[in-house]
């Protein structure tokens, strides 16, 4: 084998590795527009922010209506996190947002989710379902683990 083949089988290695820890998010029915959901929470720049949503499926009919939560949240492991006391709730929201009417506490993490009524449909309440990729050290094989997360944010300080 030559060092210029040793070289390219390295480099795919290297590119099949990259790939590997690829993460995928998607939304079981509503998708956070802003603040946007990820791995890591959501830094806004007020205490009273406002939180925008779409329907990724179904999409949106006359008279959909929206429910609102939003509770502490603590920090548990890597990528758990945990809902604590409930801090803000509305139900009936005809808007796909909503500028929070309360100031939130600086500096804190929060969960939030929507959940939508169409008619007598009511969805159940939105999260991402994030799937990390991670290398199975067999030829070409890869192995993934999804995990429904919450939409985290934080507030100034």
């Amino acid at each position: 084998m030559t060092k210029r083949n040793i070289a390219r089988i390295a480099f795919a290695i290297g590119v099949l590795a990259l790939a590997s820890c690829a993460s995928r998010t998607s939304y079981s029915v509503i998708e956070p527009i802003s603040p946007i959901a990820g791995a890591r929470p959501t830094y806004v720049y007020s205490t009273q922010p406002r939180l925008r949503w779409q329907l990724s499926k179904p999409s949106q009919v006359p008279g959909t209506t929206y429910d609102l939560v939003i509770y502490e949240a603590e920090h548990f492991e890597s990528s758990v996190w945990i809902k604590k006391a409930l801090v803000y709730s509305r139900n009936g929201l005809k808007d796909p947002e909503h500028q929070v009417e309360i100031s939130l506490k600086s500096g804190q993490y929060y969960i939030w989710s929507v959940r939508y009524h169409q008619g007598a449909k009511v969805s159940k309440w939105a999260e991402s379902d994030r799937t990390d990729m991670s290398f199975v050290p067999l030829p070409g094989l890869f192995g993934g683990s999804s995990v429904s997360q919450p939409f985290v944010f934080v507030t100034p300080y």
